[in-house]
């Protein structure tokens, strides 16, 4: 199964966050996720920008397009090695972007001149056909939170944003499964939404509304755990020292498909909830230098992610043999179910003793063994 979904919207819309969060999730659930990155930001950062005479705005936009194509066919050529797993390509933009910040006339002459010196067929119903799924995620201008500070690529004011963003959504329109989501009063609602539309483009069943969590009794026989046949990852985690209410966390996360490092800030609503304010994969340099700042606790755990009845469940298995099992279920299930032989202590959602950065080992020594190792 490949499925292949581009990501795409006006200036600040919450992609990075949103990217960060598909991956970490579809891989819990079992698929090999690949995210193209955003081409036009690649090239800008590496000094290649349309505001020089010898480039302008025509030839970057040519420049973006051939460098979008040829990067997407490597990844086709790359996910033909996996036969046997359940695969997303993930496009932090598409093709049609482009057109976005040229006139149609230009864009086409922009796909005729390169078929006719690649040799490659190509229209627009073509390239609108390569994604599966378009998700179009509106601009934050012309509300609160929008920002120039975090992609030194973007340069738009709120009022280009919003003529920018209506452009890009004008691009795609024609697209057969093109989804919109707008603006929430709380971003975790956007991210939500965000993530079912790409459960059900994948076939998932699982509509992740709710969660709970429950303290486990350890004694589980390893056969049973096998049994689950879930996904298992090794995960580490370091929650860093910070003079404000967010908390902010570095992650390590090992599977069968290799290594992603994360760097998330969240903090707590009114209710209780955590609230994720920014998320974003990093490289492992990146994960090294930020364990160079104060680190309060660290958490070191062996997850196994598995459906069950209807659920998805992530048993988290803690190197002093304690065991917590969270559980995220629809709101039209009106029983959680879990496997006979988990022998469920109590229910500890709410119960701040058994968040992950107050179980953490907080020991300045065996942090400094750790962290040299």
């Amino acid at each position: 199964m490949i499925k292949r979904i581009v990501l795409t919207g006006g200036p600040c819309a919450g992609k990075t966050t949103i990217l960060s969060k598909l991956e970490q999730d579809l891989s819990e659930k079992g698929y090999k996720v690949f995210i193209v990155s955003e081409s036009a930001t690649e090239l800008i950062n590496s000094g290649i920008t349309p505001h020089i005479d010898n480039v302008g705005l025509l030839n970057f936009q040519k420049i973006i397009f051939e460098y979008q194509y040829y990067k997407e066919e490597m990844f086709n050529k790359v996910v033909d090695m996996y036969k046997d797993d359940k695969i997303v390509i993930i496009y932090d933009r598409g093709l049609m972007d482009n057109m976005a910040y040229i006139d149609d006339s230009e864009f086409e002459m922009i796909v005729q001149n390169f078929c006719v010196s690649s040799g490659i067929n190509l229209s627009i119903s073509d390239i609108l056909n390569r994604y599966d799924m378009v998700i179009h995620l509106v601009t934050s201008a012309g509300n609160t939170g929008y920002s120039l500070e975090n992609n030194k690529a973007r340069y738009e004011s709120e009022k280009e944003a919003i003529s920018l963003d209506n452009r890009i959504m004008n691009v795609w329109i024609t697209h057969n499964n093109l989804k919109i989501v707008d603006n929430k009063d709380n971003f975790d609602d956007k991210v939500s939404e965000v993530l079912d539309l790409v459960y059900s483009c994948v076939g998932e069943t699982l509509k992740i509304k709710k969660e709970k969590k429950f303290l486990v009794n350890g004694l589980i026989p390893s056969k049973n755990i096998s049994d689950l046949n879930g996904s298992i990852m090794e995960i580490e985690q370091y929650y860093m020292a910070t003079e404000f209410e967010e908390e902010c966390r570095v992650r390590k996360i090992e599977y069968k498909y290799g290594r992603d490092y994360y760097y998330t800030i969240q903090k707590k609503d009114k209710n209780g909830k955590k609230i994720v304010l920014f998320e974003k994969n990093i490289t492992r340099e990146n994960f090294l230098h930020l364990l160079d700042f104060e680190v309060v606790s660290s958490v070191f755990k062996k997850r196994i992610c598995f459906t069950y009845s209807g659920q998805f469940c992530k048993l988290d298995l803690f190197s002093d043999g304690l065991m917590l099992l969270e559980v995220e279920y629809n709101n039209d299930i009106d029983q959680i179910v879990v496997p006979e032989y988990f022998n469920i202590l109590k229910d500890v959602t709410n119960d701040d003793e058994y968040k992950n950065i107050n179980i953490g080992d907080n020991s300045s020594e065996y942090l400094v063994k750790i962290l040299r190792r």
